[in-house]
Formats: structure tokens, C-alpha cells, sequence
């Protein structure tokens, strides 16, 4: 039986291979067996993925980082760089630095402090060990680097479990080790990492033992001693910045004697009221070293929501409302307020929306006033749960309507949503088609909205699992991303000039080393053929003819790829100078690592004269694409592949041929066989769009 099946859509992406046998799915056909350097468009083709900038290197290699966003405006978007103890700071495409011109001259006056920056005899330096008086260059003290960075409490082995949230020029930042912080900028080279510290709060429930009591020495002032009948003081971790409320009064613990014995401040000028005399009216701190801190952090209808600690692990504390700084509990509608979920499982995260979501190890509750056209009050909260799969503790992402979550198997993605039909919420599973797509498991997401609306997911094996989605159109695919590196950590920041910007550490190895480079992913779009980037960690190089590039010591050893003018050099080993030299000079000319595009679909079904196509000898014995602006391709099966020549005779042979856009027809090079899979591979620094296929197929029944 001849048949031409048509294959005018890919908007199922990447399929699992437990479903090879399912060519009964409606989506079948418009699957793939293999998606990698490709992904889905919402338009149903499938397109390259861009290459990577290299920007830097992190600033200790052999140590994991974690990035981290921060948009102060559209025009002023940075990327953040969490290392191990530090915090480093790009924009533009590029690391920040000091200029001789904003730092101060060293002198021997000031005591230096780590990550104090100062300049002498035109070098800058940054201290590394608190001193007086040690003039620079001193290695025991000083180090010369002009690349701002401060100080962060933060361990590498702790830096994935950051949780935070921007609001304007500050970024909050928790853990539940630490005390929250606020991170805040005042100009680019500007930061200042600080504790947070709201006033009046938060606070543990009231004391109820009415045979536990405080006495306080005083009922105003500092350095008073608090002499309690119950060992409440029974561990040091008490003293730090939250507050206890002592009647009317709040008081900020300094120093612990004994466990019924403590040193305090009274805060805000206030007066406890208590005579002082005894009483049992207090309540202890929510948040302290012995406590411990929270862990997930929100903003909600205009209050700052901390949830989960070691202590209080289903607990949700919210700011007063416009508020962010106090957390003073009361009856009125802005008052600050505590709740804890009636249950067992354990806060993960939160994310505020329409209403407040609170993923747990369990599932998905809702905080909210019960009602959208009220805001949430301490006396209206109302908290339904609404699905029972567990949440992992990386931080979910909203996709428009959708809110999508890594489920607590580190495994699957699910897609929260309401369904009108059911007037219910649906936590579907994003990749039940391709349910090895996430596999090891996943270390991280971001999402991307322009273009494509893409979430990226990185798997701890370094691939990143890439996830189209489109409701209306019904397009939800996989690919994936992969090269010689591996992804370990990737956000993304708003671009300047319109769109999304998505920003990656990759693991490579370097002459036998290991080097971790923060990269930026190229534009999917691009102006001309010269302007194509599709090299990873690689430089570009722009103005009069060159034949020689350097600037690529991050690379030495390394072979490389290279478009120059729009045509592919073969490819050059990066010498000892950081240098490759091409064979004639360009103007510009892009160089970096080599990746390869693979696509692999599925066995062709378009039925027989007995039923299925499956299972049975096919040929196929011609095969058309449908290409956008692409160059270069290979086409055939598995071990029998024949090059797509996009040259002809006609072209002018000193200039490479120009982007094709239309219908290719070939003599397919793979005879006949009961497991004919089309792959599509491409391994030059080019783009390729493809739009549709046509295989020229027959089923033989015998």
C-alpha cells in the first residue's frame, strides 16, 4: 500500500519510548522519538536552539553557584552569581567591575574589612582578612581583582535551597539556617546584603501555663534581666534580632545565663507594663538559631508571607499589609497574621497569585479570604487543599494561567489548573508522554516567556529538558538541551530590547579541568545570515576583516566551530594565546564549542491494506522538507544518512549559499526495513527551522 503521510506538526515533542507502541494516540504522529538541540515551536515546527555567550568564569571553579534574577526595571536587569561565601553581579552581557575611579585610594587610617575595595598605584584591590594598617599588594590580606562581589553567609552546599522574592530595589532571600535577608542596590557596583528585620514579630502562640512566668528586672531600657520559672531560656540559640512580646512590651534577647535566666533589651521605646512583677503573658520569638528560620518566602495582596521552619514547619507568617517591615499581630483587616495547616505534611514553598498556594510534601493548598472580591484578613482566612501530589522544594513557576511544580519524586512536572467543567483544580502530569524526559531528576526550572513561552528544566545529569506549552493551540512538547557541558543552575531576566534572556552556569571541562562558565543563551531570531549564533560558550567578533580572533583563553585546547560572513570554517583547535586563525579574514565572525541537532521520529503509521503500518516491511523512497531560513542537514535512518546539498550549481562558489526558505525533495537513502525512523541531524554552527515533512512511503503486507 503507497501512502504519503504528511507530517505538518511536532507539537508533542520528544516521546517517551514506552509509547512506541501507542500509534493508536492522536498525538502520535506529531511526536518525536528523540528532540535534542531542537525544540517545539508554539507554531508546530521544530527550530534550533541557539547558542551560548560566554560571559565569565565563577569565581572558584572546583564549587557549585547558584544564579539568581534581580530586575530593577526593564532596562536594568541583573544576573547574580551565588557562590560559596560571596555574591558576583552582571549586566549587559558582561561582570561587574570597579573602575579605578569608584574606589577609594588605600590610606592607613581605617580599619579594612573583607570585601573592602580600595586602589594603589592604579591597581585595585579587595581585602580578604580584617586589618589596619597592611598596605597592598599583600597576599595575606589583599588580592588583586578589580570584579565586584560582597560578602553572603550562604555555603555552597546550601545555595539550592535559596528561597526568594523581588520587590522593587530589594530582594528577600531565605533558608532556614539563616536569617532572612534583604539584598538591595543603590547603583550597579552598589549592594548591600542585610538581616531582615520586622518589628513586633513574629511570634510564637501566646503562653498559656499560667504557672510560667517572666519576670523582668525593669520594665524599660537595655540590659535588663529576664528570670523566667520554666527553663524557656534553655538553649543560646535564643538570643538574635526577632523579638518576644512580654505583655505590653517587646524584648530583643543579648544574652542567655541559664535556662531561667536571660539578658534583654526593651525594644521601640516601649514599657512592658508588668511593675515590674511576674507574669504570664508573653510569647516567645517565632524565628531564632534555635527555632529556626523559614524557609519559603512570597508576596501575597500586598503583605510579605514567610512559611515553613524546622519548628513550625505548616506555620505561615504574612506581614501587615503595605507593610513589609512589621509584623504586629491585631484585629484590624491590615494586621499581621499567623496561620498553621491543619496537617502533617510539610510547607515546601509558596507562591502568591490570585489567591495564596502553599505546596507541600503532600499536595497544594489554597490560603485565601475565601471569597476574590475580599482581601485575606486575620479573621477571614479560609484554607481548602486541593490536590494530594507532593511538592519538592524547588521554587513553581506561572506559565499564564498555569501554575506548573516539580512533584515531590524530583521526576514529574505537573500543571496546576482550575477545570471549569469539574469546578475544580487539576494537577495534571505535564509529562506523562515523556516521563523520562526529567530523568535523573530535576535540580532547577525557569521559565521563559518570550519567545515561545518555554520552562526549562535542568536535570541533575546536566541536560535541560525543555517544555513548550500552548493551551489553545493544544501544543505541549519536550526536547532537549545538551552539549559537552552540563547545565547546573539557569534563570532568566527580562531583555532590554524586548523578550526574555536566559542566563546558565555550564560545567565544561577544559584540558583536563574543570571550569564552570556563567553563559547567556542567544536570540532565537536574528537579522542575517551573518549574524547567526549557534556556537556554545562561545565569543563574537564584529568590525573591520580579521583572520585571526583571540579573547578565547577560556577555550585553549579546545576544538571549535566557526561561521565567518555567514560561512562555516572548518573546525580549529584554540592555541596557547587564546587564538584561532581562519583561512581568509572576515568582518564577523562567531566561534565557540560544536553541538548537534537530533531529531528522530517516530515509525511512520499511515495504515495498510490489512490494518496497521506497523510492524510490517516499509520503504520510503522519496522525502520532502519544508525548511525556514535554514543551511545544512542530514537526513536518512539510523547507520544510513546522505548530506542535504543546499549549494547548486548556479551559486557563486566564493560565498556561502544563501538561508533557504521552501520545499526539498530527495531520494531517501534507507531501503527496505520493518524500523524505519526518519532522523534529521545537523552538526555545523547553522541555523535550521523545520516546518514539515513528506514521506513517499508503502507498506508491504508480506
Amino acid at each position: 500500500m503507497k501512502a504519503t503521510p504528511l507530517i505538518n506538526n511536532f507539537t508533542s515533542g520528544e516521546w517517551s519510548p514506552l509509547l512506541e507502541g501507542r500509534s493508536d494516540l492522536e498525538q502520535y504522529s506529531h511526536s518525536a522519538g528523540t528532540l535534542k538541540n531542537a525544540l517545539v515551536m508554539p507554531y508546530g515546527g521544530i527550530t534550533k536552539i541557539p547558542g551560548t555567550h560566554f560571559v565569565a568564569e565563577v569565581k572558584d571553579s572546583s564549587k557549585k553557584v547558584r544564579l539568581l534574577p534581580f530586575e530593577f526595571n526593564v532596562t536594568q536587569a541583573y544576573m547574580l552569581e551565588f557562590g560559596d561565601l560571596y555574591i558576583r553581579f552582571y549586566m549587559d552581557h558582561g561582570q561587574i567591575v570597579h573602575t579605578l575611579g569608584s574606589v577609594d585610594a588605600w590610606n592607613d587610617a581605617p580599619e579594612y574589612v573583607p570585601w573592602d575595595f580600595v586602589k594603589n598605584d592604579s591597581i585595585i584591590y579587595r581585602c580578604i582578612l580584617t586589618h589596619t594598617n597592611e598596605e597592598p599588594p599583600n597576599a595575606t590580606y589583599w588580592v588583586a581583582t578589580n570584579i565586584y562581589e560582597i560578602g553572603s553567609p550562604y555555603l555552597e552546599t546550601h545555595l539550592p535551597y535559596l528561597h526568594f522574592i523581588q520587590e522593587a530595589d530589594i530582594l528577600y532571600i531565605v533558608h532556614p539556617s539563616y536569617p532572612p535577608k534583604e539584598l538591595s542596590r543603590t547603583a550597579h557596583n552598589a549592594w548591600t546584603l542585610t538581616d531582615y528585620i520586622p518589628q513586633k514579630g513574629p511570634l510564637l502562640p501566646v503562653n498559656l501555663d499560667v504557672a510560667s512566668t517572666i519576670t523582668p528586672s525593669a520594665d524599660s531600657g537595655a540590659g535588663i534581666t529576664l528570670t523566667a520559672t520554666e527553663n524557656i531560656f534553655d538553649d543560646p540559640g535564643h538570643v538574635g534580632n526577632f523579638v518576644w512580646r512580654i505583655k505590653d512590651g517587646y524584648v530583643k534577647i543579648t544574652a542567655v545565663a541559664t535556662p531561667t535566666s536571660a539578658t534583654a533589651t526593651v525594644m521601640y521605646g516601649g514599657n512592658l507594663g508588668t511593675g515590674p512583677a511576674a507574669t504570664d503573658d508573653w510569647a516567645e520569638a517565632a524565628w531564632s538559631a534555635y527555632r529556626g528560620y523559614p524557609g519559603a518566602i512570597t508576596l501575597y495582596e500586598q503583605r510579605l508571607c514567610f512559611a515553613y521552619s524546622a519548628h513550625k514547619p505548616q506555620s505561615i507568617w504574612c506581614s501587615v499589609s503595605g507593610n513589609h517591615e512589621l509584623m504586629e499581630l491585631g484585629a484590624t483587616d491590615d494586621a499581621a497574621l499567623i496561620y498553621t495547616l491543619a496537617t502533617r505534611e510539610v510547607i515546601r514553598w509558596v507562591f502568591g497569585a490570585t489567591i495564596l498556594f502553599a505546596g507541600t510534601s503532600g499536595g497544594v493548598f489554597h490560603v485565601s479570604s475565601g471569597d476574590t472580591a475580599y482581601p485575606l484578613t486575620p479573621t477571614n482566612v479560609v484554607v481548602r487543599k486541593h490536590t494530594t501530589f507532593g511538592c519538592n522544594i524547588i521554587l513553581p513557576v506561572k506559565m499564564g494561567n498555569l501554575l506548573y511544580y516539580v512533584q515531590r519524586n524530583n521526576l514529574t512536572l505537573r500543571e496546576y489548573t482550575y477545570e471549569y467543567t469539574s469546578d475544580s483544580f487539576l494537577a495534571i502530569d505535564a509529562t506523562l508522554l515523556a516521563e523520562h524526559i526529567l530523568k535523573p531528576e530535576v535540580i532547577d526550572i525557569a521559565y521563559q516567556q518570550s519567545p515561545y513561552n518555554l520552562l526549562y528544566c535542568v536535570r541533575s545529569d546536566g541536560e535541560v529538558a525543555i517544555f513548550t506549552r500552548n493551551l489553545i493551540q493544544k501544543v505541549m512538547g519536550w526536547a532537549r538541551l545538551s552539549d559537552s557541558g552540563k547545565v547546573e543552575s539557569i534563570e532568566v531576566i527580562s531583555r532590554a530590547t524586548g523578550g526574555d534572556e536566559v542566563w546558565l552556569v555550564s560545567n565544561r571541562t577544559v584540558g583536563e579541568e574543570t571550569k564552570r562558565y556563567v553563559e547567556y543563551l542567544e536570540q532565537f531570531s536574528f537579522a542575517t545570515q551573518e549574524d547567526a549564533f549557534f556556537v556554545r560558550s562561545g565569543l563574537s567578533y564584529s568590525g573591520d576583516p580579521i583572520s585571526t580572533v583571540g579573547g578565547l583563553d577560556h577555550l585553549i585546547g579546545e576544538e571549535v566551530t566557526i561561521l565567518g560572513d555567514g560561512a562555516v570554517f572548518p573546525n580549529a583547535t584554540v592555541d596557547e594565546s587564546g587564538e584561532v586563525t581562519l583561512s581568509v579574514s572576515c568582518s564577523k565572525i562567531h566561534v565557540g564549542l560544536p553541538y548537534k541537532v537530533r531529531g528522530k521520529l517516530q515509525k511512520l503509521e499511515f495504515g495498510s491494506t490489512l490494518g496497521t503500518a506497523q510492524m510490517k516491511v516499509q520503504r520510503i523512497a522519496k522525502f520532502a522538507i519544508k525548511f525556514y531560513r535554514s543551511l545544512g542537514c542530514s537526513f536518512g535512518t539510523e547507520g544510513k544518512m546522505d548530506i542535504l546539498p543546499f549549494r547548486s550549481t548556479g551559486m557563486d562558489m566564493d560565498a556561502p549559499p544563501d538561508l533557504f526558505t521552501g520545499d526539498r525533495e530527495m531520494v531517501f537513502p534507507r531501503g527496505y526495513s520493518k524500523d524505519i525512523k526518519i532522523l534529521i541531524e545537523q552538526d555545523q554552527p547553522l541555523p535550521l527551522t523545520i516546518l514539515s515533512m513528506v514521506a513517499f512511503a508503502e507498506t508491504y503486507e508480506s
